[in-house]
């Protein structure tokens, strides 16, 4: 049995160090059974002066994170692909 998470209710705002930020799913992370990381799913968090970073899921072993630094909605940084563990 496979185990899918996300925030169903929408966005939901968190305030984190005096900060206000946005976070949410656009697709839920998928977690197949035997797996310790999700295998698929985009986490997004979005700041101040509409900057945004966005986690998804590659593989239940890697992941990626994008980032639009400068608020203009083009995502402008990468991490490349990185390991879970």
């Amino acid at each position: 049995m496979s185990r899918f998470l996300g925030l169903s209710l929408g966005r939901v705002p968190v305030v984190l160090c005096q900060l206000l930020i946005d976070c949410h799913t656009d697709t839920p992370f998928h977690i197949d059974d035997g797996d310790e990381w999700p295998s698929s799913g985009v986490f997004i968090v979005g700041g101040e002066g509409g900057t945004e970073a966005q986690l998804t899921a590659l593989s239940s072993t890697t992941y990626i994170v994008d980032a639009d630094t400068d608020g203009d909605g083009i995502y402008d940084w990468d991490s490349g692909v990185l390991n879970w563990s």
